[in-house]
């Protein structure tokens, strides 16, 4: 199994991408990766972009927590599971 990236809005990455940044400014995430490519074809209509993150976040308060954004794969490529905890970060 694997992490796929997963179609998203323009609008939407710019969510994700403020979040992760507020998240770094209040030192509150010090680690992760967050991946932006094209579309692929087939993705539904109005996908931007393909996404796929992982980042901890909650530090501040110690270990936090961990999210994921993207699809589980099989090793021939099929969905198994769509992740994405609400198109971003849990509330600050």
């Amino acid at each position: 199994m694997r992490l796929s990236a997963t179609p998203y809005t323009k609008a939407d990455l710019l969510i994700l991408l403020d979040q992760v940044r507020e998240l770094i400014e209040q030192d509150d995430s010090f680690e992760g990766m967050i991946n932006w490519l094209m579309p692929e074809p087939g993705d539904p209509s109005g996908t931007d972009f393909r996404v796929e993150a992982r980042y901890r976040h909650g530090n501040s308060m110690g270990q936090g927590g961990f999210s994921i954004i993207g699809d589980w794969v099989d090793e021939a490529g099929h969905k198994i599971q769509h992740i994405d905890p609400g198109k971003g970060l849990p509330p600050a």
